[in-house]
Protein backbone atom coordinates (compact mmCIF):
# COMPACT_ATOMS: atom_id res chain seq x y z
CA UNK A 1 0.00 0.00 0.00
CA UNK A 2 1.20 3.83 -0.42
CA UNK A 3 2.62 5.77 2.75
CA UNK A 4 1.69 9.22 3.84
CA UNK A 5 3.49 11.59 5.32
CA UNK A 6 2.66 14.05 7.88
CA UNK A 7 1.99 17.81 7.71
CA UNK A 8 1.84 18.38 3.89
CA UNK A 9 -1.34 20.83 4.25
CA UNK A 10 -4.09 21.10 2.17
CA UNK A 11 -2.30 21.72 -1.22
CA UNK A 12 0.33 18.58 -1.31
CA UNK A 13 -0.04 15.22 -2.37
CA UNK A 14 1.38 13.12 0.54
CA UNK A 15 1.25 10.17 -0.58
CA UNK A 16 4.42 7.94 -1.70
CA UNK A 17 4.66 5.80 -4.49
CA UNK A 18 3.51 2.20 -3.61
CA UNK A 19 7.15 0.59 -2.73
CA UNK A 20 8.92 -2.19 -2.15
CA UNK A 21 12.08 -2.93 -0.32
CA UNK A 22 14.11 -6.28 0.16
CA UNK A 23 17.28 -6.71 1.73
CA UNK A 24 19.95 -9.19 -0.10
CA UNK A 25 18.76 -10.36 -3.06
CA UNK A 26 22.39 -10.71 -4.37
CA UNK A 27 24.17 -13.55 -2.25
CA UNK A 28 27.92 -13.31 -3.56
CA UNK A 29 27.97 -9.42 -1.87
CA UNK A 30 28.92 -8.41 1.03
CA UNK A 31 25.49 -7.23 1.57
CA UNK A 32 22.70 -5.66 -0.85
CA UNK A 33 19.55 -4.66 -1.73
CA UNK A 34 16.35 -4.34 -4.26
CA UNK A 35 13.94 -1.24 -3.64
CA UNK A 36 11.08 0.05 -6.17
CA UNK A 37 9.06 3.28 -5.73
CA UNK A 38 6.06 3.32 -8.37
CA UNK A 39 7.94 2.28 -11.34
CA UNK A 40 11.38 3.87 -10.51
CA UNK A 41 13.37 0.48 -9.67
CA UNK A 42 16.87 0.17 -8.17
CA UNK A 43 19.17 -2.63 -7.56
CA UNK A 44 22.46 -1.78 -5.20
CA UNK A 45 25.57 -4.10 -4.09
CA UNK A 46 28.19 -3.40 -1.59
CA UNK A 47 31.45 -5.22 -1.67
CA UNK A 48 33.86 -4.73 0.77
CA UNK A 49 35.77 -3.95 3.04
CA UNK A 50 38.99 -4.88 0.90
CA UNK A 51 42.54 -3.50 0.41
CA UNK A 52 42.65 -0.25 -1.34
CA UNK A 53 44.03 -0.53 -4.82
CA UNK A 54 45.61 2.25 -6.38
CA UNK A 55 43.93 3.98 -9.48
CA UNK A 56 40.33 3.78 -8.57
CA UNK A 57 37.93 6.50 -10.26
CA UNK A 58 37.79 10.35 -8.57
CA UNK A 59 34.66 9.00 -6.90
CA UNK A 60 36.59 7.39 -4.18
CA UNK A 61 35.89 9.57 -1.02
CA UNK A 62 38.26 9.64 2.41
CA UNK A 63 37.27 10.11 5.41
CA UNK A 64 40.40 9.31 7.61
CA UNK A 65 42.05 5.89 6.89
CA UNK A 66 38.83 4.26 5.30
CA UNK A 67 37.63 4.97 1.98
CA UNK A 68 33.90 4.76 0.11
CA UNK A 69 33.65 3.84 -3.71
CA UNK A 70 30.74 4.57 -5.17
CA UNK A 71 28.80 3.83 -8.99
CA UNK A 72 25.98 4.34 -10.09
CA UNK A 73 24.44 3.13 -13.85
CA UNK A 74 21.62 3.15 -15.67
CA UNK A 75 20.33 0.01 -17.88
CA UNK A 76 19.98 0.49 -20.89
CA UNK A 77 16.59 -0.10 -20.62
CA UNK A 78 15.98 2.10 -17.42
CA UNK A 79 14.24 5.12 -19.49
CA UNK A 80 11.55 4.43 -22.27
CA UNK A 81 12.95 7.55 -24.06
CA UNK A 82 16.54 5.74 -23.84
CA UNK A 83 17.64 9.06 -22.81
CA UNK A 84 20.33 8.05 -20.35
CA UNK A 85 22.70 6.66 -22.40
CA UNK A 86 22.61 9.67 -25.28
CA UNK A 87 26.29 10.64 -24.02
CA UNK A 88 27.94 7.41 -23.27
CA UNK A 89 31.05 6.99 -25.20
CA UNK A 90 31.13 4.42 -28.52
CA UNK A 91 31.96 1.44 -26.83
CA UNK A 92 29.11 1.98 -24.03
CA UNK A 93 32.04 1.58 -21.26
CA UNK A 94 32.35 4.93 -20.11
CA UNK A 95 29.74 6.81 -17.46
CA UNK A 96 27.48 9.43 -18.99
CA UNK A 97 27.52 13.24 -17.06
CA UNK A 98 24.16 12.44 -15.35
CA UNK A 99 25.84 8.88 -14.31
CA UNK A 100 28.92 10.86 -13.35
CA UNK A 101 26.96 13.62 -11.25
CA UNK A 102 24.66 10.78 -9.43
CA UNK A 103 27.74 8.78 -8.21
CA UNK A 104 29.02 12.23 -6.52
CA UNK A 105 25.55 12.40 -4.76
CA UNK A 106 25.68 9.04 -3.87
CA UNK A 107 28.84 9.41 -2.23
CA UNK A 108 28.22 13.12 -0.32
CA UNK A 109 24.36 11.37 0.65
CA UNK A 110 25.89 8.03 1.84
CA UNK A 111 30.04 9.18 3.23
CA UNK A 112 29.05 10.17 6.64
CA UNK A 113 26.28 7.45 7.75
CA UNK A 114 29.56 5.01 7.45
CA UNK A 115 32.28 4.62 10.29
CA UNK A 116 34.99 4.78 7.96
CA UNK A 117 37.63 4.77 10.21
CA UNK A 118 36.73 1.29 11.71
CA UNK A 119 38.13 -0.38 8.57
CA UNK A 120 41.78 1.96 7.73
CA UNK A 121 43.82 1.52 4.59
CA UNK A 122 40.87 -0.30 3.19
CA UNK A 123 37.87 0.12 0.71
CA UNK A 124 34.18 0.32 0.78
CA UNK A 125 32.51 -0.48 -2.85
CA UNK A 126 28.69 0.56 -3.64
CA UNK A 127 27.39 -0.09 -6.67
CA UNK A 128 24.05 1.19 -7.68
CA UNK A 129 22.09 -0.06 -11.40
CA UNK A 130 19.18 1.84 -11.98
CA UNK A 131 16.83 -0.76 -13.51
CA UNK A 132 14.07 1.72 -14.57
CA UNK A 133 13.64 5.12 -13.91
CA UNK A 134 10.47 6.91 -13.72
CA UNK A 135 11.49 9.91 -11.56
CA UNK A 136 13.06 10.43 -8.31
CA UNK A 137 15.79 7.91 -9.59
CA UNK A 138 18.46 9.77 -7.19
CA UNK A 139 16.53 9.37 -3.75
CA UNK A 140 15.39 5.57 -4.27
CA UNK A 141 19.28 5.55 -5.32
CA UNK A 142 20.41 6.74 -2.03
CA UNK A 143 17.74 4.48 -0.02
CA UNK A 144 18.55 1.32 -2.01
CA UNK A 145 22.17 2.18 -1.20
CA UNK A 146 21.93 2.65 2.71
CA UNK A 147 19.77 -0.51 2.61
CA UNK A 148 22.39 -2.66 1.26
CA UNK A 149 25.13 -1.44 3.78
CA UNK A 150 22.57 -2.06 6.48
CA UNK A 151 22.49 -5.44 4.87
CA UNK A 152 26.06 -6.05 4.61
CA UNK A 153 27.02 -5.65 8.13
CA UNK A 154 29.19 -2.51 8.24
CA UNK A 155 28.92 -0.18 11.48
CA UNK A 156 27.18 2.74 10.47
CA UNK A 157 25.92 5.66 12.56
CA UNK A 158 22.84 5.82 10.86
CA UNK A 159 20.81 4.91 7.49
CA UNK A 160 20.14 7.38 5.11
CA UNK A 161 17.22 7.88 3.52
CA UNK A 162 16.19 10.04 0.44
CA UNK A 163 13.16 11.58 -0.76
CA UNK A 164 11.88 14.63 -3.91
CA UNK A 165 9.58 16.98 -3.28
CA UNK A 166 8.23 18.67 -6.30
CA UNK A 167 6.22 22.18 -6.78
CA UNK A 168 3.44 21.14 -9.67
CA UNK A 169 2.03 23.88 -10.57
CA UNK A 170 1.28 25.07 -6.88
CA UNK A 171 0.71 21.75 -5.91
CA UNK A 172 3.71 20.07 -3.98
CA UNK A 173 4.30 16.45 -4.39
CA UNK A 174 6.62 13.55 -2.27
CA UNK A 175 8.45 11.49 -4.03
CA UNK A 176 7.32 12.38 -7.58
CA UNK A 177 7.31 9.89 -11.00
CA UNK A 178 9.11 11.41 -13.99
CA UNK A 179 6.33 12.88 -15.77
CA UNK A 180 5.68 15.18 -12.69
CA UNK A 181 9.24 16.51 -12.06
CA UNK A 182 9.74 16.95 -16.17
CA UNK A 183 6.16 19.73 -15.68
CA UNK A 184 7.12 20.30 -12.39
CA UNK A 185 8.36 24.32 -11.78
CA UNK A 186 11.21 23.17 -9.45
CA UNK A 187 11.65 20.23 -6.92
CA UNK A 188 14.25 19.65 -3.74
CA UNK A 189 15.96 16.44 -3.59
CA UNK A 190 16.96 15.33 -0.06
CA UNK A 191 18.81 12.73 2.22
CA UNK A 192 18.19 12.29 5.58
CA UNK A 193 20.31 10.48 8.78
CA UNK A 194 17.12 9.94 10.76
CA UNK A 195 18.49 9.15 14.17
CA UNK A 196 21.18 12.06 14.36
CA UNK A 197 18.34 14.53 12.50
CA UNK A 198 21.39 15.36 9.76
CA UNK A 199 20.92 16.39 6.16
CA UNK A 200 23.26 14.84 4.28
CA UNK A 201 21.94 16.02 0.90
CA UNK A 202 19.76 19.39 0.02
CA UNK A 203 19.82 19.99 -3.42
CA UNK A 204 17.38 22.51 -4.72
CA UNK A 205 16.28 22.63 -8.58
CA UNK A 206 14.43 25.94 -9.92
CA UNK A 207 13.17 28.32 -8.02
CA UNK A 208 11.16 29.06 -4.54
CA UNK A 209 9.89 31.66 -2.29
CA UNK A 210 11.45 31.95 0.77
CA UNK A 211 8.56 30.64 2.67
CA UNK A 212 7.79 27.82 -0.38
CA UNK A 213 11.25 26.61 0.16
CA UNK A 214 10.47 26.25 3.72
CA UNK A 215 7.28 24.87 3.03
CA UNK A 216 9.15 21.78 0.42
CA UNK A 217 12.02 21.29 2.75
CA UNK A 218 9.45 20.59 5.53
CA UNK A 219 7.83 17.99 3.44
CA UNK A 220 11.11 16.81 2.33
CA UNK A 221 12.22 16.13 5.74
CA UNK A 222 9.04 14.33 7.04
CA UNK A 223 9.22 12.66 3.67
CA UNK A 224 12.51 11.53 4.31
CA UNK A 225 11.58 10.12 7.50
CA UNK A 226 8.59 7.87 6.21
CA UNK A 227 10.80 6.49 3.99
CA UNK A 228 13.80 5.86 6.90
CA UNK A 229 10.58 3.83 8.62
CA UNK A 230 10.54 1.49 6.06
CA UNK A 231 13.40 1.00 5.69
CA UNK A 232 14.26 0.14 9.21
CA UNK A 233 10.95 -2.51 8.80
CA UNK A 234 13.00 -4.07 6.57
CA UNK A 235 16.08 -4.14 7.96
CA UNK A 236 14.33 -5.50 11.38
CA UNK A 237 12.46 -8.07 8.97
CA UNK A 238 15.70 -9.56 7.39
CA UNK A 239 17.70 -10.01 10.61
CA UNK A 240 18.73 -6.42 11.44
CA UNK A 241 17.84 -6.17 14.82
CA UNK A 242 20.17 -3.20 15.71
CA UNK A 243 17.97 -1.12 13.69
CA UNK A 244 14.89 -1.86 16.31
Amino acid sequence: GKDSVPDGGSDADVSLRTCCLKSGPISKASGSAYVEFGNTKVIASVFGPHAKRFGRANSDFTLGSGSLNCEVRFAPFARSDDSGDTERDAEGVGMTPEEHWLTENLVQSLAASIQLHRFPKSVLDVNVYILEDDGSAQAVATTCASLALVDSGVELYDIVAGCNVADCDGRLVVDPNKQQLDTADGYVSMALMPNHSKLTQFEVNGSFSVSRLGEVSSLGYNGCSTVARIMRDEAISAGRKHWA
